[in-house]
């Protein structure tokens, strides 16, 4: 008798064990209740590379997420949506595919201290930000504010060398302190929708050697001047800067870097332009207007 209770016991044991080596983690984790984390609770304390994407439902409630604390890298694709969970992959490392998104309910302050390899980085933000703060990333391809609100302060990136893509596209953000790519000298594309003093008042860009393949710039009333904002640029083949002027010696200052550097310039009136039959000008016509 005692020997099949002691065979029952280890075949349940078995059973169990099984059951449990059973489980695969998905390549698409998408978290939308506690009944999912306790699912894959044990292979994600297990797991150091998530081979696949994460995610997480803006209803799921309160969640224990001890579970991602051993995670350094994920593969493909990791939303952020609550300051939770942001802190639950403090430890983070390397974000792979389509990169490392943050998520609009983010209310706070968002910093990834151990994150030094990033394919992107995504903000779908329209509410308030105290604090974003990215300052051991190394490596970053694509960097999208992709937003409408005020942040008081964006700081890091500063180990970044070169980059695909740099866009801000952010026309009604009110930035308080900016504080960005410090030492980057080169990227393919970027595209800059903010007050010129945001960048003026800081040391942003100013190493920044060449753009690759194009650049776009707003610009406001008061002038726009491209030498001040990347003092560093000797390269951009495919230069555009809307604007709201009409009189081609208000870019008369630019007229030098024109001649001397490899940098070609498109003016074209912005979509807001509140000024009738503003004409496009291009580098030529501010070198013979300006000679």
């Amino acid at each position: 008798m005692k020997t099949k209770t002691s065979l029952l016991a280890i075949f349940i044991f078995t059973i169990f064990c099984s059951c449990k080596d059973d489980i695969i983690l998905p390549t698409q984790l998408r978290i939308e209740s506690q009944a999912d984390l306790d699912l894959y609770c044990d292979k994600l304390m297990e797991t150091k590379v998530y081979q696949g994407s994460i995610s997480f439902d803006d209803d799921a409630g309160a969640l224990d997420l001890s579970c991602f604390q051993n995670i350094r890298e994920v593969t493909s694709f990791l939303y952020i949506n609550s300051m939770d969970v942001a802190s639950a992959f403090s430890n983070i490392e390397k974000v792979g595919g389509e990169g490392l998104a943050i998520g609009d309910t983010i209310l706070e302050s968002i910093s990834f201290e151990n994150l030094k390899e990033c394919s992107a980085l995504t903000f779908f933000h329209q509410t308030d930000l105290h604090e974003v703060h990215f300052p051991n990333i190394e490596y970053l391809d694509h960097l999208i504010f992709a937003s409408s609100l005020k942040i008081n302060k964006i700081t890091g990136f500063h180990k970044v060398k070169t980059c695909v893509s740099i866009n801000m596209h952010t026309p009604n953000a009110e930035i308080n302190n900016l504080d960005i790519f410090q030492n980057l000298e080169g990227l393919t594309t970027m595209a800059i929708v903010l007050p010129a003093e945001t960048i003026l008042s800081s040391q942003s860009f100013n190493k920044l050697e060449r753009i690759d393949a194009t650049g776009h710039f707003d610009k406001d009333n008061l002038g726009y001047n491209v030498s001040q904002l990347f003092p560093g640029i000797d390269s951009c083949p495919d230069l555009s800067i809307s604007n709201d002027e009409s009189i081609l010696d208000d870019f008369c200052y630019l007229s030098q870097s024109l001649i001397s550097k490899n940098i070609d310039i498109v003016f074209y009136p912005s979509l807001e332009a509140s000024i009738p039959n503003v004409t496009s000008y291009d580098s030529q016509d501010i070198i013979d207007n300006c000679q």
